[in-house]
């Protein structure tokens, strides 16, 4: 067992000190990597052209509207540019910030895609904080889980360093609405509406961040609440971000937004280049333990890595066969108190943890910029799902690898994969390039719900003798 991960354990080194806050917007410095390919469009798919690219963050003046050149914003172009400059050494901006924030800027709905890890969060983030004024919550940002409610508002008050900001996290114990900025999951925005059905009255702005997510079930009603309510104030300008395109964000343009924008940032539905891809074929659901450790022991993985399952008791098990390990491993389920949860994220931020074991709760919006692997311990059943676990890997200017395991029991659930990896050039067994079943993207999502039923990761109990006496149980090796 020692000599299991030496290899890890040597020559590697994390960042260790800095606050996550710090580590959150080193993220924004790299942004070579991104496609340069994109289009911008009106709602009817003719390209829109009436507005200047964002080439830096020191031309924001250019890119205010005309409505706000009849008095100061709050936070000047010049000091935010200068605040990532100084701070977070951040000159340049990514393709997704170069092309929607000046048509935020115009007053215009947009929808944007673009990879995860392309800077989506300061593509909004600026123009909401040129247009703040004291307007009580004039704008709302929805985001799918608690973690991003915390990142999106300690990104927002940690670039303005608190100059009078009044940005909240919405939680059930808010009864007055004297904030300007508000941050929240769907369900608490419902509740607090039941109680407070005037608390959006003077909203000026929306944001549905991780769009995709926010339209999936279990949260489209609370959505679709907001929505409606919202349906007759045509002033309020509304913007949402996706890493994926899904059926159900053209309908929500339509039945919701006002003539929007859509912006796309490299080729629709594929990973980032910079992450290498591979699938990895396993004969067993044990096996895949064997092949984790083996992948570690060469070298072929290197931490930080982010292992996904399909479900919280699989996670549990897979943790239960590497604590004992010198992987540095953790575990993060919804299971878990908030308080557990920021700790273990900021533990996996500043390297004392170096292995993250994980459902999909992980997969969307958390934002590790050091993350180096990904690993599909269970296969993801959608295309959305895929993207958004591989886009954790990565980041910035750093390349990063994800593998995913097979078992021959998978074979039916992996066309949409094979076809990911082929628009990537990544390297597909000739096996799989023909003959795999094409089940639907919608029957794979109804799956998510109930997933396919795999083995136990953990030892079982061989049969009992005769004499009532069970064998040892068997343990595999490292």
């Amino acid at each position: 067992m020692d000599d299991v991960f030496k290899k890890l354990i040597r020559g590697t080194s994390f960042r260790s000190g800095p606050s996550s806050k710090v580590v959150l917007f080193k993220e924004h410095e790299d942004v070579g990597h991104f496609d340069e390919e994109f289009r911008v469009t009106d709602s009817s798919g003719v390209d829109f052209k009436g507005y200047k690219a964002l080439e830096s963050f020191e031309e924001l003046g250019l890119a205010i509207s005309t409505s706000l050149q009849s008095k100061e914003p709050r936070f000047s172009p010049k000091n935010i540019s200068n605040a990532l400059e100084t701070q977070f050494n951040v000159k340049k901006t990514t393709p997704v910030q170069k092309h929607v924030i000046p048509v935020l800027m115009m007053d215009k709905d947009v929808m944007a895609v673009a990879p995860t890890g392309s800077g989506k969060t300061l593509a909004y983030l600026v123009p909401i904080l040129i247009k703040d004024n004291d307007v009580n919550l004039r704008c709302l940002i929805l985001v799918p889980t608690v973690e991003l409610v915390q990142q999106v508002k300690s990104e927002c008050v940690y670039l303005t360093k608190g100059e009078g900001v009044k940005i909240v996290a919405l939680d059930k114990t808010i009864t007055t609405f004297d904030f300007s900025i508000a941050v929240s999951t769907p369900l608490t925005l419902y509740k607090l509406m039941l109680e407070h059905p005037d608390m959006v009255d003077n909203l000026e702005m929306l944001v549905l961040d991780e769009a995709d997510k926010l339209l999936e079930d279990g949260y489209h009603d609370n959505v679709d609440y907001l929505l409606n309510h919202l349906k007759n104030k045509d002033n309020i300008q509304k913007a949402c971000f996706s890493s994926t395109i899904q059926p159900d964000l053209l309908v929500l343009a339509e039945s919701y937004f006002n003539n929007p924008i859509h912006v796309t940032i490299g080729s629709e539905n594929v990973c980032c280049s910079n992450v290498h891809q591979e699938l990895v074929c396993v004969t067993s659901e044990k096996g895949k333990i064997l092949t984790l450790k083996q992948l570690i022991n060469e070298g072929k993985l290197l931490p930080p890595i982010l292992i996904f399952l399909q479900s919280i008791k699989r996670v549990n098990e897979l943790y239960q066969e590497l604590a004992s390990s010198k992987l540095k491993v953790e575990r993060f389920t919804k299971e878990m108190n908030l308080k557990e949860r920021q700790g273990v994220i900021e533990k996996f931020r500043t390297g004392e943890i170096w292995t993250l074991i994980c459902t999909d709760i992980l997969s969307r919006g958390i934002n590790f910029k050091g993350v180096h692997s990904v690993v599909n311990f269970d296969l993801p059943l959608t295309s959305q799902l895929y993207i958004n676990r591989v886009g954790r890997a990565g980041r910035g200017l750093k390349k990063g690898k994800s593998i995913t395991f097979f078992t021959i029991n998978d074979f039916k659930y992996m066309s949409h994969i094979v076809e990911i990896m082929k628009l990537s050039n990544s390297p597909i067994p000739s096996y799989l390039l023909t003959g795999l079943s094409n089940l639907s993207q919608e029957d794979l999502k109804k799956m998510q719900h109930k997933p396919p039923t795999r083995f136990n990761i953990g030892p079982v109990k061989k049969r009992r003798t005769n004499k009532g006496k069970s064998d040892k149980k068997h343990r595999i090796k490292d």
